[in-house]
């Protein structure tokens, strides 16, 4: 099973066998569907919005998020509708997010559109069956039963999760060994992918939650709901 982040050049994976994340092997590639192919896991959670609603509301998936991660819910962004994803600027895609679903998008909404649609198309060829959404705020807080206490992006956050991360067997500094000089994977992109790894054995040994209780399905017929 793998957990997938997206990073600066690409996508960044953990892979593990069996729940042995002492072993977990690291994979990065500029395209997801590349990556994906390579890996030829059984399951992977990734950290991107998969089914995107086309009106007249938004997903239910990010508010039930929000509810249950009280204290971290900057870490949920909106989801764009998928008519705004064809927009060329963001100036036009806020503007057609407003019309479809009631609301803007936020710039850092915007900045993942092109991994969103990325995701979007391959998650169509590979299927749901071995593809789910994640999100590893909620992997963290499925694994302390509780939210994080500090922001991934201050020190006392990432070393919070760093730990927990080492209570599960994982050995980040083998992991980031296997990165090239020259890769642009941050910090958290490991951790992410990692703790997201956590949560695809989860999903597979059947322990896994999912949010929201009831998930819709997209025009697409794809499911919008997180696994972790």
């Amino acid at each position: 099973m793998a957990g997938i982040d997206g990073c600066k050049d690409g996508w960044v994976a953990v892979v593990a066998e069996d729940g042995d994340f002492g072993t977990a092997t690291l994979c990065h590639r500029a395209k997801l569907f590349d990556l994906l192919s390579e890996i030829k896991v059984d399951l992977a959670v990734v950290d991107i919005p998969i089914g995107l609603s086309e009106g007249p509301s938004g997903r239910l998936v990010e508010h039930a998020l929000r509810r249950q991660l009280p204290g971290r819910k900057s870490s949920v962004f909106n989801s764009p509708c998928r008519q705004a994803t064809y927009e060329a600027d963001y100036e036009s895609a806020s503007n057609t997010n407003r019309a479809v679903v009631g609301v803007g998008l936020s710039q850092q909404t915007w900045a993942l559109v092109p991994k969103i649609v990325e995701a979007d198309c391959v998650i169509r060829q590979f299927g749901q069956k071995r593809i789910k959404e994640g999100h590893p705020e909620m992997s963290f807080c499925a694994f302390w039963r509780r939210p994080a206490r500090a922001s991934k992006n201050s020190v006392k956050g990432t070393f919070e999760r760093l730990n927990a991360l080492v209570s599960l067997g994982f050995d980040l500094s083998m992991l980031s060994e296997g990165l090239a000089s020259d890769a642009k994977v941050a910090t958290d992109d490991l951790i992410d992918a990692a703790i997201l790894c956590w949560s695809a054995n989860r999903v597979v040994t059947s322990k896994h939650e999912t949010t929201p209780d009831a998930p819709q399905e997209d025009p697409t017929g794809l499911t919008m709901s997180i696994s972790a």
